[in-house]
């Protein structure tokens, strides 16, 4: 993947919101121009060109196990740590889907907490850290649900964390925008819980004085090996971060320019960042970039969420390719990152509109999937995981 070219960049929206910069940058970075990459309408979720296995966990679905909606998944152990909202629990389950316990508990006692709006998974202490907006805290929890203590912080803009990645004694967090957050990125310390650094200004900013929040992608930030690479909103360029030095790392041709850093303004949504984000769905003139991102020991897959299509770069032979279908049971629609692993959440409203494919004829049923539809019911059961482990 390293196979790096030497080039004069043209950086778009450069982190800190600088927009287009007239100033060319002479960086070491990977370059794939849109006549190398392989335009391809589908991988399958068997795809042995790129994929080892696929496996369906069935998550179980008893009283004590049921939730409403996963917001974030953590994998250690061959366990995986479920947050739902709809019932303020983190769950554990185990490989097979197996219910295996609650971690803490809500209410107002010591080791209870009022709310989780994200975690993290501190693998070096084995101790799993929750973000409780309502106290300003992070309840500290063991792997196996023991309390351990609870640790104040000052920064409210914690309530907007959307994800978080533990490495190497830090805490990189993805966080949404609003009236009180305008930063993407934050690097904050596993042990106090405080900032570090912040990067990533979002482009579009609402008006001073407007209270919201604004929800734009999933996971753009990824920690593998000793990289951690994020994207920059509506770019088409993916860049490394590293003892607080941003630098661009890929840029992938996708055909279109990128946006000009001028192009919201005098525009209905300009101080609208939602609208602005599902504006850039539709746009035909311009790039939309990317917003997720996701790497493996050979991969890497980044994708506009909300769109079908994705872009897949194998960094062994820096083949690329453009998947213009990620709908199940088509490979690509992904949702957390582990090793080597992607993990995709199959809802109870996609498998409904799957069963409905599969009697009207338009999709054949795969035999491994076969005794999953036929006993799901998907007004009591928890949603499907299904995992893909990625050739290395």
């Amino acid at each position: 993947m390293r196979n790096s070219v030497l080039l004069f960049l043209l950086v778009t929206f450069l982190f800190g919101c600088k927009g287009t910069d007239k100033n060319k940058l002479d960086v070491d970075y990977t370059y794939i121009p849109s006549d190398k990459i392989t335009t391809i309408e589908k991988i399958g979720f068997d795809d042995n060109r790129f994929i080892d296995s696929c496996t369906f966990v069935t998550l179980e679905s008893s009283e004590e196990a049921i939730f409403g909606k996963i917001y974030q998944i953590g994998i250690h152990d061959d366990k995986y740590y479920i947050l739902d909202h709809a019932t303020n629990r983190v769950k554990v389950f185990d490989s097979t889907g197996k219910f295996l316990s609650n971690i803490g508990t809500p209410g107002e006692g010591v080791g209870e907490y009022h709310s989780i709006c994200s975690f993290v998974i501190n693998e070096k202490e084995n101790k799993i850290c929750m973000f409780d907006p309502m106290p300003s805290s992070v309840h500290e929890y063991s792997l196996d649900g023991h309390f351990l203590k609870k640790v104040k912080y000052s920064d409210e803009r914690f309530s907007c964390m959307e994800d978080a990645i533990w490495k190497d004694g830090y805490i990189y967090c993805f966080l949404d925008q609003s009236h009180f957050n305008s930063m993407m990125y934050y690097k904050i310390s596993d042990r106090d819980y405080s900032v570090i650094d912040q990067w990533g200004e979002y482009p579009v900013k609402p008006e001073p004085g407007i209270q919201a929040g604004y929800s734009i992608g999933k996971h753009p930030i990824s920690c593998y090996g000793d990289n951690v690479s994020c994207i920059s909103l509506y770019s088409d360029t993916l860049y490394s971060y590293k003892e607080g030095e941003l630098s661009p790392f890929l840029l992938i041709e996708t055909g279109k320019p990128n946006i000009p850093s001028d192009y919201f303004k005098g525009k209905s949504f300009e101080f609208e960042p939602q609208d602005a984000y599902f504006h850039m769905l539709f746009v035909e003139d311009y790039s939309p970039g990317f917003s997720s991102l996701y790497e493996t020991d050979r991969y890497i897959l980044t994708y506009f969420f909300l769109k079908w299509d994705y872009y897949l770069i194998d960094k062994q032979t820096n083949e690329a390719f453009h998947v213009k279908n990620s709908k199940f049971p088509n490979f690509g629609n992904i949702d957390y990152v582990c090793g080597n692993r992607l993990v995709e959440i199959f809802t109870q409203e996609e498998i409904d509109s799957y069963k409905e494919r599969i009697e009207s004829g338009e999709f054949q049923c795969p035999e491994c999937l076969k005794d999953i539809m036929e006993r799901y019911d998907s007004d009591n059961d928890n949603p499907i995981l299904v995992v893909y482990h990625m050739k290395k």
